[in-house]
């Protein structure tokens, strides 16, 4: 039985380092944290990397704080060894306990030898779902649903049935006493799990998990027509939203993601540099007027546009060189979360690659049936680089080639969707562009069906469609 002196604890989320200073500086007796995609909010600002986790256990060491890493997403049979590396991390660095909701998590947990907080996404709302959560955890988070009547029940309960976790002491609960409730009970964000249900993710080389499919703004008008694309694409699923700086239309794509009223940190933003802003200083300056533009206090994913503008034409190692020192310095200072390129030959990565300190994460190129990019996209597999496709749909150049209507029939699909589908087979991520609203709903529903193997080798075999837009070596801008 416990004593009857209550001890307190005041427990504070920490989603950047400037919030966990934040934290010591208020008084917090204790922190949460994620580390990206092990993190349920694992788009959310300021995601630390499993890198920082000895500066972290340090800080709170000097500030007398606790710390908790929160392993509480959904774990898939290939997510267990990055669980278990993290854990592993975590336990060396010296983090105090990891807050988990998927069981498997806590079996890690326990043969890493790092304690379990339960997470409140478990929704424990009653005693017997605590008996039993009990042999896995000393501590629980208890529903954020429940009242303090039936929280104090739940207490008394602990006392009276002498309810112990693993160490053999009576657990402990927490509580939440101020933050979202997210839509509907304890922390289980139904929306946004319905979406992650229908939405499939890929994992960048830095651990950040990227949407397979994006909806392109390429020459969507700034105004009402892309502000209602934007909204109704990430109404229909879309959370990837590709834009540009030369596009002119980013502040629209900003109304477009505050109108379709989804937590930003659900929405995964890229946009681009142009090709009149390479170099350090201009690139930072770029930087900056895109982030007023889109109303951020951080991106997801910042590209290099093109890799030989025409100004550059003669010198193009020296300025990309420059200006990847600065997307370097923004990645460092987690302004973005992570870092790219666009229209990137083999050469044009290679030189990158042996002139780097980070290796770029995404290349975005042409890639559609009858032009497949086979050697780049080879090229970038081999280096861990995810390949976005612009143009996927071919745009709409595809669609009577009779191959191309033969699949579609086959599986009860339009063109586009196989268009698109044959992408995600070939492990592109595709960014189709349609400010029609059925096209747009069109687009998306690729997930209910798959190309054979069969299918995929006969479009492979299409030739009538070439590249349809302007070479890097040569382009005139």
């Amino acid at each position: 039985m416990r004593n009857d002196r209550k001890e307190f604890e005041i427990l504070a989320p920490a989603g950047s380092r400037e919030a966990m200073g934040a934290a010591a500086a208020a008084g917090a007796d204790a922190v949460y944290f994620g580390l990206g995609a092990l993190d349920m909010r694992s788009l959310a600002t300021g995601a630390f990397r499993e890198a920082d986790l000895p500066d972290i256990a340090a800080f709170a060491k000097d500030h007398n704080l606790k710390t908790r890493l929160t392993v509480n997403a959904v774990l898939y049979d290939e997510d267990l060894s990055e669980a278990r590396q993290t854990m592993l991390a975590a336990k060396k660095a010296g983090i105090d306990a990891v807050i988990c909701s998927d069981v498997a998590a806590m079996m890690l947990a326990h043969e890493v030898g790092i304690p379990v907080h339960l997470s409140t996404q478990l929704n424990i709302a009653n005693v017997e779902a605590l008996k039993f959560y009990a042999h896995f955890a000393d501590v629980a988070v208890l529903a954020r649903e429940l009242t303090l009547e039936q929280t104090a029940a739940i207490t008394r309960a602990i006392d009276e049935q002498n309810i112990c976790g693993p160490s053999g002491e009576c657990i402990k609960i927490e509580i939440f006493c101020h933050g979202a409730l997210c839509i509907a009970q304890s922390g289980r964000c139904f929306m946004s799990l319905h979406t992650r249900g229908k939405m499939d993710y890929k994992t960048l080389s830095n651990g950040v998990k990227i949407p397979s499919i994006g909806y392109g703004t390429y020459k969507t008008p700034a105004g009402e027509v892309c502000v209602d694309g934007v909204r109704k694409a990430v109404e229909t699923g879309y959370r990837l939203i590709d834009t540009a700086a030369f596009y002119g239309n980013e502040e629209s794509v900003k109304d477009g993601v505050i109108d379709s009223k989804v937590c930003r940190n659900d929405i995964f933003i890229t946009t681009k540099l142009w090709n009149d802003d390479h170099g350090y200083d201009n690139a930072l300056r770029a930087f900056e007027k895109s982030m007023k533009n889109l109303g951020l206090d951080y991106l997801d994913l910042y590209l290099i546009h093109w890799p030989i503008p025409l100004a550059h034409r003669d010198d193009w190692q020296k300025t990309v060189k420059e200006t990847w020192k600065a997307f370097e310095r923004l990645y460092d200072e987690k302004a973005i979360r992570c870092i790219g390129v666009s229209n990137f030959q083999e050469r044009h990565l290679e030189y990158l690659l042996n002139n780097c300190n980070v290796a770029p994460m995404v290349d975005q190129i042409e890639i559609h049936v009858g032009y497949p990019e086979t050697s780049v996209v080879d090229y970038c597999k081999a280096k861990n680089i995810a390949v976005e496709a612009w143009a996927p749909i071919a745009k709409g150049k595809a669609f009577e080639i009779p191959v191309v209507k033969e699949v579609a029939a086959r599986h009860g699909k339009t063109p586009a969707q196989v268009l698109i589908r044959w992408c995600m087979e070939k492990g592109v991520i595709p960014l189709p562009k349609s400010v029609t609203p059925s096209r747009i709903e069109e687009n998306f529903d690729v997930f209910d069906f798959t190309l054979s193997a069969r299918d995929v080798e006969l479009l492979d075999g299409i030739t009538e469609v070439g590249r349809l837009g302007s070479h890097p070596d040569s382009c005139n801008f």
